[in-house]
This record gives structure tokens, C-alpha cells and sequence, in this order.
């Protein structure tokens, strides 16, 4: 049923969907009885905007997904060309990586990784995503980890590296300008 006042509709209801402008509430309700859970699958999520074969965005309960393609994640963007943006406590980044291998890369597609060393290790990070931060951390010490940096902004150029000798040494690199700043750091040394 709709209701139409000066050409345009202040009121819809259907079993799927409420839209209500002729209230204070202003509001659109979309009952949870149906979609599923967004992810990577070709349909998903309770509320698509966009073309869904294009770029898009998937929602449910509590997940939005940036799309560019039906099975394909993007970049999210919040206020892309400035703002603030106020998260809620406590804010919780949930991707790391367990154990960087001796002599391994470390991951550049999750935000912490942690070391656990059976002996002298050494691993190296990449250059990394303008704006990125970066994580690293001694989970359990059996010997040293030498990290060489690609693009390490404490050097004039080039490499350089940061030791992680006992349990508890950190730091949070982030990468700008073309090169990882250390903008804090736990005991770790850095050459």
C-alpha cells in the first residue's frame, strides 16, 4: 500500500519491506527472514545497494562488505575525502598472523604478526600500502628475531632491520611516504 502526498510516497508496506516517511521516525525496515550472511558468494547479505554485478555493498545483522563484483571483496571506504570517524569501545582488529617462519615474509594482509622463535630466526617485511599499519610482536623467545624492513624509515634509505630479543618486544610500524616509520616501539632495536 502506498500513500502519495505532493507526488511523493510517504508510506509503503509489503511483507519484505517498511518505508515510512510520513512520520517522525523516517525510517526503512527490512525484516531478517530472509538473505543470509554476507560473504563471497554471489548472493549475500539481507541488503544489497549497488549493482550487484558491480561495485556494491552487501549488509546483514552485523557485517558490511564492499564489493566489486559478486564474489570479489573491495575497499570499504568512511569518509573518504575527510572527517571523523568515532568507533565505539572496545575496537577490536582481529586479523594476525600466529608464527612468522624462520626466514619467511611476513604477511602484509593481516594487521599483527607474532613471533615464536625455536633458535636465531630472521624474516623480512615488504613495502607495505600508503597509510598501512603494521604490528610486531615476541610471542615466545627461544632465540632472536631479525626482521630486515624494506623501505625502513628510520634509515636514510634503503633496508634496515629490528631485533625482537625477549618475550614482550613490539613495535607499530606504519607505512608513509613510501617507507615504515616506527611510531612506537617496545624494547625492540632497531639498525
Amino acid at each position: 500500500m502506498s500513500t502519495l502526498k505532493t507526488n511523493k510516497v510517504q508510506s509503503v508496506t509489503t511483507s519484505d519491506l517498511t518505508l515510512d516517511t510520513a512520520t517522525t521516525s523516517k525510517r526503512i525496515v527490512i525484516p531478517t527472514t530472509t538473505g543470509d550472511d554476507v560473504d563471497l558468494d554471489a548472493l549475500s547479505g539481507r541488503l544489497v545497494i549497488g549493482n550487484i554485478a558491480g561495485s556494491h555493498l552487501a549488509i546483514d545483522e552485523n557485517e558490511i562488505k564492499a564489493k566489486s563484483n559478486t564474489t570479489t571483496a573491495t575497499t570499504l571506504f568512511l569518509h573518504r575525502d575527510g572527517g571523523m570517524v568515532s568507533i565505539g569501545s572496545p575496537l577490536i582488529i582481529d586479523e594476525k598472523e600466529d608464527d612468522v617462519a624462520n626466514g619467511g615474509a611476513i604477511s602484509l594482509a593481516t594487521h599483527a604478526s607474532l613471533f615464536v622463535t625455536g633458535g636465531a630466526e630472521t624474516s623480512t617485511l615488504a613495502a607495505g600500502s600508503e597509510g598501512q599499519i603494521k604490528v610486531l610482536a615476541m610471542h615466545t623467545d627461544g632465540g632472536d628475531m631479525v626482521v630486515t624492513v624494506t623501505n625502513a624509515g628510520w634509515k636514510g634509505s634503503g633496508t634496515g632491520t629490528i631485533t625482537f630479543n625477549a618475550i614482550g618486544d613490539c613495535c607499530i610500524l606504519q607505512y608513509l611516504n613510501s617507507k615504515w616509520f616506527m611510531i612506537s616501539e617496545n624494547t625492540v632495536t632497531t639498525a
